[in-house]
């Protein structure tokens, strides 16, 4: 009976270790910047490709289709494209100002060129921008609000500028959100509550990007803190982590350096499973912390932080003139670290001074490994 118990938590921890590397690519949120223009509004949506197609959707084992894979469909595929791709934004969003719902229509400017041009991002996947547009009732008053199904599965980050000053709104499935108000003579506001939850939802976004989301990030912190449970060599280790991933995030944002989609995925992100796979491994072949772990996390944490900017960066191109919004987004994937610290110190706080914690550990730490192998022949190989 001793054993019990941390033997059901060892199960539950190995079976969310080896079980969530399946899940290649999930979109999580979705990116929109909302425009009010006199008598029209306009909504555009930074839209996953792969994410248009109901085969590719529904199928989280599926890999993140590539900017060349967009590049290369010919004419009737793009039309299936933007087909599907308008099916699945009119069951999912609804408009409505006051007490009236705004029918609105789905164009795709990026298609107005030939060939087509299409954004590339940091991750180098596959994106086209989606507008939805309608006219203003005329003389009409009220709430200007966004609705989300409860059927869809992502959320929807909503950047808006209302009177010269900007918001976030994260619209969660299910769930509905006043973007602003405006009156029968034109003037148009943004409600309290809505501008004080603004920076919020950075911080939101941040956090989630880590947990749930990021189960890669989720196993690296699990390795540095199987190393060594002692909160000296801990603490060192996340402040070194911190402190890089903080650094590269921000050269990013401030366009001091710049990765294109290539290196992105092509580089960055099987460098993050590599660090995955180190860090573990040395967990296995060391009784100690390394002298030379702190250098490794830290290269590894400007690693990471190339990777938070690839999956942040329509975040960081809506705000490139602020780091208030950087700093937020930051402090979310801080807290999300720190939950992950706790929780892990939670657990094993009955028995890690027993015999078999330490073979636990070592059971643990392979199994970490192995999914960070797993990521990396993927993403060198399947991506």
């Amino acid at each position: 009976m001793k054993l019990f118990r941390p033997c059901v938590q060892l199960a539950i921890l190995l079976c969310i270790v080896l079980i969530t590397p399946l899940s290649a690519h999930s979109v999580e949120q979705l990116f929109m910047t909302l425009e009010n223009k006199g008598p029209h509004w306009s909504i555009q949506i930074t839209f996953d490709a792969g994410y248009a197609l109901p085969e590719l959707r529904d199928d989280a084992k599926s890999p993140q289709p590539q900017r060349a894979w967009l590049v290369a469909k010919n004419a009737q595929q793009h039309l299936r494209l933007r087909d599907e791709a308008s099916k699945y934004i009119y069951a999912t969003l609804t408009v409505s100002h006051g007490d009236k719902q705004l029918p609105y229509t789905v164009s795709f400017p990026d298609y107005q060129s030939s060939p087509p041009s299409f954004p590339s991002l940091l991750n180098g996947g596959a994106y086209f921008n989606v507008v939805l547009t309608a006219p203003v009732i005329p003389g009409s008053s009220g709430d200007f609000s966004l609705a989300v199904s409860s059927a869809a599965k992502p959320s929807f980050v909503v950047s808006h500028s209302v009177n010269e000053s900007k918001s976030y709104t994260v619209i969660t499935p299910g769930s509905t959100e006043v973007l602003f108000s405006s009156s029968g003579n034109g003037t148009t506001h943004t409600p309290p509550s809505t501008a004080s939850s603004g920076n919020f939802s950075i911080l939101k976004i941040g956090y989630l990007h880590v947990l749930p989301n990021g189960i890669d990030h989720i196993l690296f912190i699990l390795s540095l803190f199987l190393m060594a449970r002692r909160w000296q060599p801990l603490l060192y280790q996340s402040l070194v982590f911190t402190l890089a991933h903080s650094l590269t995030l921000a050269l990013v944002s401030l366009n001091i350096i710049s990765l294109s989609s290539w290196t992105s995925s092509q580089l960055v992100e099987p460098a993050i499973a590599l660090s995955i796979v180190i860090l573990a491994g040395q967990n296995i072949l060391y009784k100690k912390t390394s002298p030379h772990r702190l250098t490794l996390v830290f290269f590894f944490g400007l690693i990471h932080g190339l990777g938070f900017a690839s999956s942040l960066e329509p975040l960081i191109q809506d705000n490139t003139s602020s780091l208030i919004t950087l700093f937020l987004a930051n402090a979310g994937v801080e807290l999300a670290q720190i939950t992950i610290l706790a929780l892990a110190w939670l657990l094993t706080m009955a028995w890690w001074q027993c015999d078999y914690y330490n073979r636990c550990r070592i059971l643990l730490s392979g199994a970490i490994c192995a999914a960070g192998l797993f990521w990396l022949l993927q993403r060198l190989f399947f991506t």
